[in-house]
């Protein structure tokens, strides 16, 4: 399992074994890093990075060298299901977006103009993205379903006021 600690003064991203043993820091001395994610096939911990400015990195789970995944995205990385794609959130002109880079050739693209929190307010699944937009001036805040196969955004909820994070997705998605 993954967490993030600052025993040294700065934020790290640390491993343990879900049995117990001692943490073990797997994210670069000296950087800010937080927000950990595990690769699909476990082989691989992604986190972001924002010491100098926001970056996606990814390290082998048993270790080793940090390596760069994009730096046009900049917090909350998830690899897709099928693992072929890295999302992460990035900075907009109207707060924050969402991206989604290739893991094939690093190639990086806009999926969301609108996200209402750089952490964590998507959750993907097999066909899309489930995600909590900025507020609307005259509802407010909503929970959306973006279809990635056809592009179409669909409200699930009306929220109102209240500032929602973290969603999360049953597995049969009832």
């Amino acid at each position: 399992m993954t967490f993030n600690a600052n025993p040294e003064g700065f934020r790290a991203v640390y491993v343990i074994n879900a049995s117990g043993g001692s943490p073990q820091r797997i994210s670069p001395n000296h950087t800010d890093s937080a927000n950990a994610s595990w690769s699909k096939d476990g082989r691989w911990i992604l986190f972001d990075s924002t010491t100098t400015k926001p970056r996606i990195y990814k390290v082998p789970a048993e270790g080793g060298p940090a390596v760069l995944v994009t730096n046009k995205g900049g917090w909350a990385p998830r690899e897709s299901t099928d693992g072929r794609f890295i999302y992460s959130t990035g900075e907009s002109a109207d707060g924050h977006t969402l991206l989604r880079t290739a893991v094939q050739d690093g190639a990086t693209q806009q999926v969301l103009d609108s996200i209402a929190d750089p952490g964590w307010s998507y959750q993907l699944v097999e066909d899309g993205v489930y995600f909590i937009p900025n507020p609307d001036p005259k509802s407010g805040y909503s929970i959306q379903f973006l279809n990635t196969t056809t592009g179409i955004i669909e409200r699930i909820a009306s929220l109102g006021k209240a500032v929602a994070g973290d969603p999360a997705v049953s597995p049969d998605r009832r």
